[in-house]
């Protein structure tokens, strides 16, 4: 049992590389369920949840963006690059809300300890507290999670219809894109200074039309 519970843990679970295993094992759309997982996991490989710091959820954002995918039948990086940095700013403020429902679950926890201090032994019942606890954290992140895909729906399937696709980008150039967060998670000066002098040097390549 011990290597068990060291080899796995409930935080690799939420991982953005096990939601998009799962989506394209159930999908079958393994390029698109890969290509957006391993997106999130190199933006945000630095943040983990360590101590009362609570990092974006990037789980909601890997979801959310294959949702999007699947529901606007996007194909081509390009288009599903647009769906990737719509949901990227959602996955902060799922993590504020998180943060706030803490702090309303310790102003209820410290309701309770106040009770049974002054002899009200009744209020003592824990089970109750944890049960209210979750479904409070389950319906207010479900309605959350509801609102911004329907806007993200709306807003997304408007602003496709004026976008052409770019053929030369791909799946690699978006991890490159990405691979920032890995980047910045070593804090080794001289890494992020060739990481931007290739990422220029790519661009310029680009911008000249030499493989055209």
């Amino acid at each position: 049992m011990s290597l068990f519970r060291f080899c796995v843990s409930v935080q690799l679970l939420s991982r953005p590389l096990v939601a998009g295993a799962c989506w394209s094992l159930v999908t079958g759309s393994w390029s698109t369920g890969l290509g957006v997982a391993f997106f999130f996991e190199l933006l945000w490989l630095d943040c983990i949840p360590v101590g009362t710091f609570i990092p974006p959820a990037s789980l909601f954002s890997t979801i959310a963006s294959l949702t999007l995918v699947h529901v606007l039948g996007l194909q081509h990086p390009s288009e599903i690059f647009m769906v990737l940095v719509a949901t990227t700013p959602f996955a902060s403020f799922m993590s504020w809300l998180e943060a706030r429902q803490r702090m309303w679950q310790n102003r209820e926890f410290n309701l309770l300890v106040v009770a049974t201090r002054r002899g009200n032994a009744s209020l003592f019942a824990p089970e109750k507290f944890i049960r209210k606890g979750i479904v409070h954290t389950f319906l207010i992140q479900a309605v959350a999670c509801l609102g911004i895909l329907a806007l993200l729906h709306v807003l997304l399937g408007y602003a496709l219809e004026h976008v052409h696709i770019v053929p030369w980008v791909s799946w690699p150039i978006l991890w490159l894109i990405a691979s920032l967060g890995g980047v910045i998670a070593m804090r080794f000066r001289n890494a992020h200074l060739y990481m931007l002098g290739g990422i220029g040097l790519v661009e310029l390549v680009l911008w000249s039309g030499f493989f055209v």
